[in-house]
């Protein structure tokens, strides 16, 4: 039995930044500096900020800075809210498919950090109710999550953007997931009480064969069984379903 790693886990993960709101009341200033300072105050701030740009900026501090300068000559060109939020959506887009490579490169303790807060995020979904599709899929133009979704979400964003940061600088070389890997995947999947057939769909084929509305479920009983595991295992399971 093997991990085959779902085709779109990247782009599901990526599209889990919900960062674009924190933009929306940026107006156009005089002047391109103070312009870049608004938007930094914007961020910085603990009520309104989002906290996955505070940490790109922590961790990508040059990828941060060329955003932040093409967003405010965008903002000082008139662009409305809604023109800001699709350059958002479109910059975030490129600069996760250009870092998500790194994650299963990052060493066992980022990972892993990644992995529980992944957790914790699909148990806060069961908790509060907030829609599955936020977590897989995300935000778009026309669809905004609600608070909840953002409490859940943003610890998610961030210890992903650190274990790209570490993937990058210190990449980790893994074995690839052993037979007995999988099988104690499996063994702690059924005894959380996930059903036969959606243990075979996930392993054999992935979260994406399993329809949105069980997802959330389904992922629980996947990541709470990976992080049961010792961390040298929970990195090989998890690297290999995200291609590492």
């Amino acid at each position: 039995m093997s991990i085959r790693r779902p085709p779109s886990l990247a782009l599901a993960l990526l599209a889990t930044v919900l960062i674009a709101g924190s933009l929306g009341a940026c107006k156009p200033k005089p002047t391109q500096a103070s312009e870049e300072a608004k938007i930094d105050a914007t961020i910085a701030d603990p009520t309104s900020g989002s906290p996955t740009l505070r940490e790109i900026k922590a961790q990508f501090p040059q990828e941060y800075a060329t955003w932040r300068a093409e967003m405010a000559t965008k903002s000082l060109q008139g662009f409305t809210a809604d023109g800001l939020k699709l350059a958002m959506i479109n910059w975030r887009t490129q600069f996760f498919n250009e870092h998500m490579r790194d994650v299963p490169k990052a060493p066992d303790d980022e990972l892993f950090g990644f992995l529980t807060a992944l957790n914790t995020a699909l148990k806060a979904q069961k908790d509060t109710g907030f829609d599955c599709d936020y977590v897989f899929n995300g935000a778009t133009m026309s669809t905004q999550p609600d608070q909840n979704a953002r409490n859940a979400m943003e610890p998610v964003n961030a210890a992903m953007i650190r274990a790209m940061r570490a993937g990058k600088d210190h990449p980790t070389e893994r074995e690839d997931a052993s037979r007995d890997d999988v099988k104690a995947l499996e063994r702690a999947m059924r005894d959380a009480g996930a059903e036969r057939d959606v243990i075979d769909r996930i392993l054999r084929s992935g979260l994406n064969v399993v329809p949105i509305a069980e997802r959330c479920d389904a992922g629980r009983y996947l990541y709470a069984a990976m992080a049961e595991q010792p961390k040298d295992r929970a990195g090989r399971l998890l690297a290999e379903m995200m291609g590492g």
